[in-house]
């Protein structure tokens, strides 16, 4: 089981973003202004707010786009603390399932947060992530669960391995959450990665933090998944941060990220950092209209 960090440190305050390209209209024009070559046209033309976010096209997009190219906008940290954030509970698959949600209406992507063998879905809530308000002020509808055995929920502290991916798609079901991104830490990858590998196109998309259960399929597996994935660990975590990166680098669409001086929990570490990739990976996922 991993340690709780001793102390957490309090947020920092997000740097207002700072747009310097200028909007264009229709992808199209912006890759003929571009120069690189590009012929294509991506992007979802019915997301108004997604109409200046780059869109590169090559063998392996997601690999190589830029996912530090904007900072979180002033308009969402100002409504940050705007949020309210409702709990309860769930009976699902015979589990009492206990929640957050912060429920809102729009067209952006649904995200589902689990958690690691240490914490719970109270992780998302508390300083210093406060995950679930930034990206409900962002418009996104947010679900976090604890887990079976941790937190608040009951149930077994440990599924059966063919059930785990059964599991989390019947809570997905039972949410009506249209193929959301999961964020996956640590010991929750025995849920989220058996969902990748099974349905991985019932995904928008996928960030794990030094998942488990990565080891359960080799190279050319992973080499088959088209969901992308935002793949973040730990420069000081030489345990998983290493081994489950080994496995996930083999996705084709997804980039790996090192959370410089962070340890296992990387995302404790330096929640400004994450959070600015979590932004910028669900902005390419909503442009690509994946």
């Amino acid at each position: 089981m991993l340690s709780m960090a001793s102390s957490c440190r309090a947020m920092e305050k997000f740097l207002p973003a700072i747009f310097i390209m200028s909007v264009l209209v229709g992808a199209g024009k912006f890759l003929m202004r571009s120069g690189d070559g590009a012929t294509g046209s991506e992007g979802n033309t019915e997301l108004g707010q997604n109409d200046n976010v780059p869109v590169f096209e090559n063998s392996q997009p997601w690999k190589t786009v830029n996912l530090e190219a904007e900072s979180l906008p002033a308009d969402v940290l100002s409504k940050v603390q705007e949020i309210s954030v409702v709990d309860g509970t769930k009976t699902i698959a015979g589990v009492t399932v206990y929640f957050k949600e912060v429920a809102v209406t729009g067209t952006a992507v649904p995200l589902l947060l689990l958690h690691g063998a240490a914490f719970s879905s109270q992780t998302w809530l508390a300083p210093p992530m406060g995950t679930i308000q930034l990206l409900a002020a962002a418009q996104h509808r947010v679900v976090a669960i604890d887990l079976p055995g941790f937190g608040k929920s009951q149930g077994p502290g440990q599924i059966a391995p063919k059930r785990t991916s059964l599991f989390l798609d019947d809570i997905i079901a039972d949410f009506q959450l249209d193929r959301p991104v999961i964020v996956s830490p640590s010991m929750s990858g025995r849920f989220a990665i058996p969902y990748l590998k099974e349905h991985g196109d019932r995904l928008r998309g996928i960030v794990t933090v030094a998942p488990v259960g990565t080891e359960v399929y080799s190279a050319q597996e992973y080499q088959s998944i088209q969901t992308p994935a935002l793949i973040v660990y730990g420069e000081k975590d030489h345990g998983l941060g290493t081994s489950s990166t080994k496995k996930l680098q083999n996705l084709p669409n997804g980039q790996v990220v090192e959370l410089a001086n962070a340890r296992h929990p990387a995302y404790l570490d330096d929640p400004d950092r994450f959070h600015k990739l979590l932004y910028n990976f669900l902005r390419q996922i909503e442009a690509r209209g994946v």
